[in-house]
């Protein structure tokens, strides 16, 4: 199930849900760097995903308040 952004940390402004069904929050928007599975989660931060699809199709920037 997906966090309520009213328990968000201050300092995010991304969610995403990794392929375990694990969310996690961004503060910066998470961006894919190779077809190999590479992805950026915060800047200079280079992460292996094995499903980067999992956390693109539930990847949800911070609503306007």
């Amino acid at each position: 199930m997906k966090p309520d952004w009213k328990d968000a940390p201050e300092w995010s402004n991304w969610v995403a849900m990794d392929a375990d069904g694990t969310w996690y929050w961004f503060e910066t928007k998470p961006r894919i760097c190779s077809d190999e599975g590479l992805w950026e989660p915060n800047i200079g931060e280079l992460v292996k995903c094995f499903n980067i699809k999992a956390w693109t199709e539930t990847l949800e920037q911070r609503p306007e308040q």
